[in-house]
């Protein structure tokens, strides 16, 4: 390892993990198998170099939400966007927190913007949830700058 050279770097010197990150820009499907752990998230993180957005699948709640902190353990809380859904439907409806509703609404947001880098991940049973038409998402922004007063009435008008 270089002087001064971070862990990603590092890990983009393998051939092969140069090879598997220049088929992203392809923009298909890429099957990861063979790593686990933290070689498994340094792979994924070192995908940012080659695209702006990355969806990450896994197949359960549990697996993505260790993908998910070790992904902010590498590239910080602003490269990662989790949208997670409990594997079973009946926990999801009966029990959802201000904190995961917060951040679906980050990581939709994420989707939406052109200019931010990063990574997304959900897991299979995010992938049944109905979201909203982009463009009403996109128009149901509210933007207000300290000091400024807004009434709730206006609020369901727009």
């Amino acid at each position: 390892m270089g002087k001064g050279m971070s862990l990603i770097e590092f890990f983009l010197e393998n051939k092969q993990i140069q090879l598997w990150g220049e088929h992203l820009s392809l923009k298909q499907r890429e099957l990861l198998l063979g790593l686990s752990g933290s070689a498994k998230s340094l792979a994924i993180a070192s995908s940012v170099k080659y695209q702006n957005k990355i969806l990450v699948m896994t197949s359960t709640y549990g697996e993505a939400e260790r993908l998910v902190n070790d992904l902010i353990s590498i590239l910080g809380t602003d490269m990662v966007y989790p949208f997670l859904v409990d594997d079973s439907p009946m926990v999801e409806f009966l029990v959802s927190s201000q904190e995961k509703i917060f951040s679906r609404v980050e990581a939709l947001r994420f989707l939406r913007d052109k200019s931010q880098k990063g990574i997304l991940v959900c897991n299979m049973a995010a992938s049944r949830l109905f979201l909203p038409d982009p463009q009403i998402f996109d128009n149901s922004v509210l933007k207000l700058e300290v000091g400024e007063e807004c009434e709730q009435r206006e609020l369901k008008i727009n």
